[in-house]
């Protein structure tokens, strides 16, 4: 099933509750570096959702690169977001949301809808 931008930006803010870095991110919410940059760099740190912190003296860590590391932690309102997008998750998967769903498909197309 295909995620949404909705349920990508969930799994990146549950991800990031613990402090994460870059990689973490990436693997743990399967996604690719444009990927990555579009929705935590791109979206969540301007929208205040997700925050950026930088790592200390990174030069005696093994692997140090050049440019500056970061973590990155779900900010308060971040939070706030993963409550909401629960409850919409929890009501969109309600036996009443369902059935109301496919009563309003048999409407709008009743011959499509005879073999649910």
């Amino acid at each position: 099933m295909p995620r949404g931008t909705l349920d990508i930006i969930a799994s990146i803010l549950t991800v990031a509750k613990n402090e994460c870095l870059e990689n973490d991110i990436m693997a743990k919410c399967k996604l690719n570096n444009k990927q990555f940059n579009h929705y935590v760099l791109k979206m969540l740190l301007p929208s205040g959702l997700l925050n950026a912190f930088p790592i200390g003296n990174m030069r005696h860590t093994p692997g140090y690169r050049s440019k500056r590391r970061m973590f990155f932690q779900t900010a308060v309102s971040g939070y706030h977001f993963l409550k909401l997008y629960a409850e919409l998750y929890a009501l969109a998967n309600s036996t009443l949301w369902s059935k109301n769903l496919i009563s309003l498909r048999m409407k709008a197309n009743p011959k499509k809808m005879r073999n649910i």
